[in-house]
């Protein structure tokens, strides 16, 4: 037999009735259910997508454990519950637009937190606890139902910032993280539309930079030119005669329009040769 052709067979052998190294691991078993990896993936990729940030090797060791444990004690409630997170993520996958995705991920984190405020430190779940060490909230409105967490508040600032450069409005970097702070302080007294759009902060940021920073530099000047014929410009000051300090100022100039300012922002991507399907985009983490 030529050699290379019986390497060849060994190899194919070998391939064929070896364990697969793609076979689902089986974590725990209990009352004859199996929890598998493939079983927590959706749970922790929800994690991510609601952090904004992957999971340490620490922090999804931690959430596993758990998950293993309430598994161990009630697997049929637990995989339901697994379910449902996939159909979740699912839902959140099929959407593009990154203002409704924004929406839908900003209302699983303010029934989270609401969930976590009736709860001891001991008795929040390591799930919830991974969430909120990695996204804390900063500001939550009962009436409206949205919470505000500080890496979407940070993405906020830069994002509204950058609208207001595009419209030839510089605001000076010292200032920007006191305004960040008075939108904190009055984020009850934003309208509900307004409140939403600075809690998807991060999502949006991802999606304004990674077009900036794949378009040529003829793309950064159409979207520009589209930009600024959408919006008109500079915006004016407001609370004409009354005294205010720099940072109410730049606090008033970032949430002034932002929502109009947002979606033109994702108006001119588009018409530039850009995208704004965050799934697409994606990739900083």
């Amino acid at each position: 037999m030529n050699p290379k052709f019986a390497f060849v067979l060994c190899l194919l052998a070998f391939l064929l009735f070896s364990p697969s190294v793609a076979e689902e691991q089986v974590l725990a078993t209990s009352q004859g259910y199996q929890l598998t990896e493939s079983d927590l993936g959706p749970a922790l990729d929800l994690l991510v997508f609601m952090s904004q940030s992957q999971l340490t090797q620490r922090e999804r060791d931690y959430v596993v454990g758990e998950a293993i444990q309430e598994f161990q004690a009630d697997p049929r409630s637990m995989l339901e519950s697994l379910q449902e997170i996939k159909v979740m993520i699912q839902q959140a996958e099929s959407t593009n637009n990154p203002m409704l995705l924004g929406e839908v991920r900003q209302v699983m984190i303010a029934e989270f937190y609401k969930m976590a405020q009736t709860m001891t430190p001991g008795e929040m779940p390591a799930y919830m606890e991974v969430l909120f060490q990695k996204a804390p909230v900063v500001a939550y409105d009962p009436h409206t139902n949205v919470a505000l967490t500080r890496p979407d508040l940070n993405a906020s600032v830069e994002f509204l910032n950058q609208a207001n450069q595009f419209q030839g409005n510089d605001i000076p970097q010292a200032q920007m993280q006191m305004a960040g702070e008075e939108l904190v302080r009055g984020f009850t007294e934003l309208d509900v539309n307004t409140q939403k759009l600075l809690a998807s902060g991060t999502i949006l940021n991802i999606v304004l930079t990674s077009n900036l920073n794949t378009m040529t530099p003829q793309q950064r000047t159409d979207f520009t030119s589209h930009y600024r014929t959408t919006t008109g410009g500079p915006p004016g000051r407001t609370r004409g005669g009354e005294e205010t300090t720099p940072e109410q100022q730049a606090a008033e100039s970032l949430a002034r329009d932002s929502v109009h300012r947002s979606h033109s922002l994702m108006e001119s991507l588009r018409a530039s040769g850009g995208s704004d399907d965050y799934w697409k985009v994606q990739n900083s983490f």
